[in-house]
Order: C-alpha cells, then structure tokens, then sequence
C-alpha cells in the first residue's frame, strides 16, 4: 500500500485559534482527521506530522523517507529561510507538494521569498486547507504515473 507523510511546520499546531481569516477555523487534529479520510479513500495510507522543531521537522522527513511514497509540506516560517529543510527535501527522491493556506505572494516582502519551494513538484497556496486535498490529487497523478 501507498504511504503519503503529510508535514506541518511551526504555528500550525495553533490551527483553529491563530488568524482564522488566514487559517480558518479547524484546529489540526480535525484537518489531520480530513486529510486521513481523503487518502484512505484512493487505498493509501498517511502519516500527519507537525513540529515547530526545525530539526525535528528533518528528523521526521528522514525517518519516513523509506516507507513514504510522497509528501505534502506546509513548512510555515520555515519555507522562507531554512536552508536545513530545503537541503533535507533536495535529498529525497518522492515527489513532494508544498501548500501554504495563504496567498504568500500577497502578503509581507519576508513572506515572498520561498527556499523550500524549490524542491517541490507543485505548490498550493491561498485556497486554505483546500490545498491539502489538491495536494492528495496531485501526488495521486504523479505517483500513478498520469502526470
């Protein structure tokens, strides 16, 4: 069976209380409930993590880079300036998909810069948790050899 890890960085734990014009309302466990749903249904399975430990964040990637097939990331602040995780996510071989609830090119200068993007295959950002399930489609496509 198909494994996908579905990584969250730093804040995203505070899901549901922080901002909820820019992250809506549901904390992480009823997001994490959705996602599992989501991918359970096209017979994969899933592993959700988040960290606000970037170096937790790499141990993890690390960790299940042999039984994952890909992955989605939301690095958070991390996808502006560590290189650590950008290094770590140059390093693996499965596809990886990044989404970011907001639109980041809309908001602050500090915000527009994205080191760990450039090691996706795609990036989803402003459609909200919506781009979780975008992200399931995408890697669905590229890993059943559609793409």
């Amino acid at each position: 069976m198909k494994k996908i890890a579905v990584i969250n960085g730093p804040n995203m734990n505070w899901l549901g209380q922080r901002d909820t014009s820019l992250y809506g309302s549901k904390n992480l466990a009823q997001l994490e409930t959705k996602i599992t749903d989501a991918v359970e249904k096209i017979g994969w399975g899933v592993i959700c993590y988040q960290s606000n430990s970037e170096g937790e964040l790499i141990n993890f990637i690390q960790d299940v880079s042999s039984d994952a097939a890909g992955f989605i990331i939301n690095p958070a602040a991390y996808t502006h300036y560590s290189l650590a995780l950008t290094d770590c996510l140059a390093a693996l071989e499965q596809p990886i998909i990044e989404v970011h609830f907001s639109n980041l090119s809309g908001r602050e200068k500090s915000r527009q810069k994205m080191l760990t993007s450039r090691e996706a295959e795609g990036v989803i950002m402003g459609l909200g948790e919506e781009g979780y399930f975008l992200a399931i489609e995408a890697l669905r496509t590229i890993l059943e050899g559609d793409k």
